[in-house]
């Protein structure tokens, strides 16, 4: 062991341990929480939409926005919500006192430690599409590891986490996968999906109103395409095979006064460190920038702010498919690399009746051009063939359209 790698597991375990003297010092209150998202690298998703809509609804709530980022606290800030450094002095305090820790990703959204002995309730990113096997914990069995997790109390942490997800059918393979009672998982919708089912959303900042207005005066019919990350991270957009394809796609919507917004996943950017960072999407991003017709948006970008702008969504394996169920528009499957894709990440057991359903299936770039062409012809017959395949999906990804109101049970804020 050299000694680099020695003072980490020192330094990890000093401050795990005071961390767990400090959960047993200091009381938790009932009327704060703390929340984070995204790595603490954007003010977005699920737990950005939860903070402003618990806000809203339980005004005697004190609600704390956890993040290293100096631009995104300012702009939870400006929201509205007060923010702080998971590790300054008033960051880790709120921490420490908070009854509930609430994130969208995992816990270390906020602080990997000062949750410790606090309620976590994980607003997970979306109802997926694509297997998500890889995370699945590893089982302590032998006597050393359950002496670690008994120490570090991860025995009572266990009883303490709750998630907040929509599809019934998903709840036991959840539990396994992020590793909680199947007791605690409470059907609610996804807070972002507020925005779909509300807009114009109020909590809105005035840039996201500024981009709606941007899109807006365009005239443009607006398509979006919102693909998922790949393990690889060797991405196609759509599966076009160079930039004439690309070319062919800018002149079929240029044909049509249509403008196709776009944008990665959040793990397919450098930003997010995740392992699914794309090799590819710096250069395809160069090449869209030639396309008078291709909007890409950035990083930062909470999607669902823009998703209800589209009257039509393109997309693989991404969770945004089932999000956008609850418009009950268009959609095209662009699933382009099925094989290797179910070869190294895999998919959920349900995807097979949402591909088949949920609207028609290109498997390349052809077909895809075909597909959108149609559609730009014959948009109304497209919407009828459709409808009720997409009614039953709806229903069966989304027991309740309630998204913080399904919580109040659980998190009993104050009134």
């Amino acid at each position: 062991m050299s000694w680099k790698t020695f003072l980490t597991f020192l330094g990890y375990h000093w401050r795990y341990h005071a961390a767990l003297i400090a959960s047993w010092l200091i009381p938790r209150s009932k009327k704060i929480w703390v929340v984070g998202g995204s790595k603490g690298l954007r003010f977005a998703d699920n737990a950005r939409h939860f903070a402003l809509q618990a806000k809203r609804q339980w005004p005697k709530q004190t609600i704390i926005w956890i993040s290293p980022s100096a631009e995104i606290r300012a702009e939870a800030i400006r929201a509205g919500i007060n923010s702080y450094h998971p590790t300054s002095l008033l960051g880790i305090w709120y921490s420490l006192r908070a009854s509930w820790h609430i994130f969208d990703t995992s816990f270390k959204d906020i602080n990997e430690f000062t949750g410790i002995g606090a309620k976590w309730l994980n607003l997970w990113h979306g109802v997926p599409l694509k297997s998500l096997d890889n995370i699945k914990p590893w089982p302590s069995t032998d006597t050393l590891s359950r002496l670690h997790d008994w120490w570090y109390r991860k025995n009572s942490q266990y009883h303490k986490k709750y998630l907040a997800y929509p599809t019934l059918a998903h709840f036991d393979y959840m539990s396994q996968i992020l590793d909680l009672p199947l007791a605690n998982i409470i059907a609610a919708n996804l807070p972002r999906n507020q925005q779909l089912l509300t807009a114009p959303s109020p909590d809105l900042s005035s840039e996201e109103l500024q981009l709606r207005q941007q899109l807006k005066q365009t005239g443009k019919t607006l398509i979006g395409y919102f693909p998922t990350w790949r393990d690889t991270g060797m991405d196609k957009f759509m599966g076009a095979l160079n930039t004439e394809d690309i070319s062919a796609l800018n002149a079929l919507l240029e044909k049509h006064n249509t403008l196709l917004i776009t944008k990665w996943h959040s793990c397919s950017y450098v930003e997010y460190q995740h392992r699914g960072v794309s090799q590819t999407a710096a250069e395809i991003d160069q090449n869209l920038a030639q396309s008078s017709h291709i909007m890409a948006l950035p990083f930062q970008c909470d999607l669902n702010t823009v998703l209800d702008c589209c009257s039509m969504l393109i997309s693989d394996y991404s969770g945004v498919l089932i999000d956008y169920l609850l418009l009950q528009r268009p959609i095209i499957q662009i699933p382009y690399d099925q094989e290797e894709y179910k070869m190294f990440t895999g998919v959920m057991p349900d995807y097979e009746q949402f591909a088949a359903e949920a609207g028609p299936l290109a498997e390349n770039f052809t077909q895809l051009l075909n597909q959108l062409e149609r559609y730009l012809n014959h948009s109304d017959d497209w919407q009828k063939e459709y409808k009720l395949s997409q009614e039953k999906l709806k229903h069966y990804y989304f027991a309740t359209t309630d998204s913080i109101t399904a919580l109040e049970s659980v998190l009993q804020p104050m009134q």
